[in-house]
């Protein structure tokens, strides 16, 4: 249902008199509130839980020669990104065409081991505290890095928002 018909739905369901609203957007009086409870009761859904299937993204992205740090929003382009499924990481190897998975560390314990060596072909990466993506060494051939992550909840704000 889109954000319209859920308004109109609640109008109906709980027996408001009147007709409406005909649109989420410049409302006054009771319509404004319907369109005002519909939205935060969806944000209020939403917000229940932070791994919701419906939230679930799938995506891949092109190692670059030398670049060790992804930030998922400026580099990778993931709007609305929420957070990483650090068990879900897969190099597509260059040389090969094998699919390895890659080896999630916790911060602390990657930060400890990265000071003075390098992980052969970035084998194992970690999160950084600001949700950047750290390899475990820089790439020296560019690669694809298949992985799964969840958005944030978002908002409706049009008639057809769903």
């Amino acid at each position: 249902m889109t954000f319209l018909e859920l308004c109109q739905l609640l109008r109906q369901e709980a027996g408001i008199s009147g007709n409406g609203p005909a649109s989420v957007s410049t409302q006054t009086g009771i319509n404004k509130k319907i369109v005002d409870w519909v939205s935060r009761a969806y944000e209020g859904v939403q917000s229940e839980e932070t791994r919701w299937r419906f939230l679930w993204r799938q995506d891949t992205f092109l190692t670059e020669l030398g670049k060790r740090d992804y930030d998922p929003i400026n580099d990778l382009g993931l709007e609305n990104f929420n957070s990483w499924d650090k068990h879900s990481f897969y190099v597509l190897r260059a040389n090969s065409n094998q699919k390895t998975e890659l080896n999630f560390m916790d911060w602390e314990v990657f930060r400890s081991f990265s000071f003075g060596s390098q992980f052969p072909g970035f084998t194992d990466f970690t999160i950084l505290p600001n949700k950047t993506l750290r390899l475990g060494s820089e790439p020296t051939v560019a690669e694809t890095v298949e992985f799964e992550w969840w958005s944030s909840p978002h908002a409706l704000t049009q008639n057809t928002s769903t």
